[in-house]
């Protein structure tokens, strides 16, 4: 049971059912991506700036066939490496100007945290960027960036920038989380904490369901405490701090729908979740919540 690892194929694994996430694959976020840029932002010429490694090549591919399927147009698409490389100290210039060459409304910016400071600043450095009179925006396919953007980003750079994550500020069960962490550690969550309290309630709670610690019998139960594929409709929902309730009911054979701070879990046939998410962006240097996708 992963709470981070949101590479695609893991979705499609002949697996015999062993392998879950409570994270959302980026299958799902990237074809969000594209969907956003296409019917919402009403951009129809796009670039896309990846690592060139199994994330960054899966991701540019799920982006490339849903913005095509959007009648949208990739116009130029760059990859850098990402072994025996500094990447905080990478030149990305040039790639970035094979990128601007081609005139894109939008770059899809697949990258991680290290790299992407380093990026606004080449960005900025560009005299084909300087050159554009609206300056293309930069769409990130992950959420945990705002320390790094805005202390080591470009400033105007920044402000093109939206970004995608998995949503749980609007979820309840989220704020009783982050309140409960915080009174814990004196911080508030850091990334995927969420995720992986879900995890565990979840295998908590199939292990209760089975009354068995046997591999083949708590995955038989994963989908039926969560709201999964095949389970009650009827189901009596939990959350957050509700071990003791859901025991008990679990212990006198009534059904239960764990949602957690991660948000609806409903685990598919895949062992992937049923994810919400947020489009944000950087605002005056405050992270902003600007949409939201169910």
């Amino acid at each position: 049971m992963s709470y981070s690892s949101s590479i695609p194929d893991l979705s499609n694994l002949n697996d015999n059912d062993l392998i879950w996430r409570t994270c959302p694959s980026d299958a799902l976020s990237g074809r969000n991506m594209a969907y956003y840029t296409s019917n919402t932002l009403e951009i129809t010429r796009a670039a896309i700036l990846y690592r060139d490694d199994k994330f960054g090549r899966a991701m540019k591919e799920i982006i490339t066939q849903k913005f095509q399927s959007e009648n949208g147009t990739i116009v130029s698409v760059a990859g850098f490496p990402t072994e025996d490389v500094e990447l905080n100290l990478y030149d990305y210039k040039p790639l970035l100007n094979d990128l601007l060459e081609l005139d894109p409304q939008l770059i899809f910016t697949l990258i991680f945290e290290l790299e992407a400071g380093k990026i606004t600043q080449d960005l900025w450095a560009s005299e084909i960027y300087q050159n554009y009179d609206i300056k293309p925006k930069l769409f990130l396919s992950e959420g945990g960036f705002i320390k790094e953007l805005t202390t080591n980003g470009n400033p105007e750079v920044v402000n093109t920038i939206i970004g995608i994550s998995s949503s749980t500020s609007n979820n309840p069960n989220y704020s009783i989380f982050k309140e409960n962490y915080f009174d814990k550690y004196g911080f508030n969550p850091i990334t995927y904490s969420e995720h992986t309290y879900d995890a565990i309630y979840s295998i908590a709670y199939a292990i209760q369901k089975s009354q068995s610690i046997l591999t083949s019998d708590i995955k038989q139960k994963l989908r039926s405490v969560t709201g999964g594929t095949g389970a009650n409709p009827d189901a009596i929902s939990v959350g957050v701090n509700e071990f003791t309730l859901a025991k008990d009911l679990l212990e006198r054979n009534v059904d239960i729908n764990y949602d957690g701070p991660s948000g609806i879990i409903a685990f598919d046939q895949f062992g992937d979740p049923r994810s919400s998410f947020v489009i944000w962006e950087i605002e005056n240097g405050k992270y902003n919540e600007i949409s939201y996708i169910e």
